[in-house]
């Protein structure tokens, strides 16, 4: 009798030593609605924007952002100064506990720069953000217009 006992007892402890390890490794940030903006042919540099969601009860940093075949993406802020339209670069970027940030035009993007070739609408970009300490969050931008 002990026997069946103590197997289920270690049956219940790995499984939920597992489901512990799995939840650790698991980001705290995903991405929603990812695009980037087609350029003509001549232009080697888009915009990139998305949503970025905090799963956490904590505060979590975006530190960069890196897309496939693009020399260097930036974070920009666009504001308006005195009525003139700029665009802000920033190293980093606090995600509220259980928030959100939306990336469009107009505010938050990324600026990608160096394309190795023109984005063509219908295309698809692969990108990844890191977000905290976590692994990076991996995602695929649509192209469009």
């Amino acid at each position: 009798m002990r026997r069946p006992l103590a197997r289920g007892l270690v049956a219940g402890l790995l499984a939920a030593v597992v489901a512990g390890a799995a939840a650790a490794q698991a980001p705290g940030a995903s991405v929603q609605g990812a695009w980037a903006r087609a350029q003509p042919n001549r232009m080697l540099m888009s915009a990139l924007y998305f949503v970025l969601i905090n799963r956490t009860h904590a505060p979590v940093t975006l530190h960069r952002v890196s897309c496939e075949g693009v020399r260097m993406a930036t974070l920009h802020e666009t504001v308006d100064s005195a009525g003139i339209m700029q665009m802000v670069p920033f190293d980093s970027l606090v995600v509220p506990a259980d928030g959100r940030l939306v990336f469009q035009p107009g505010g938050y993007h990324a600026m990608l720069m160096g394309l190795s070739a023109p984005l063509k609408p219908g295309g698809r970009l692969a990108c990844a953000l890191v977000v905290g300490a976590s692994r990076p969050v991996h995602f695929t931008a649509q192209v469009r217009r």
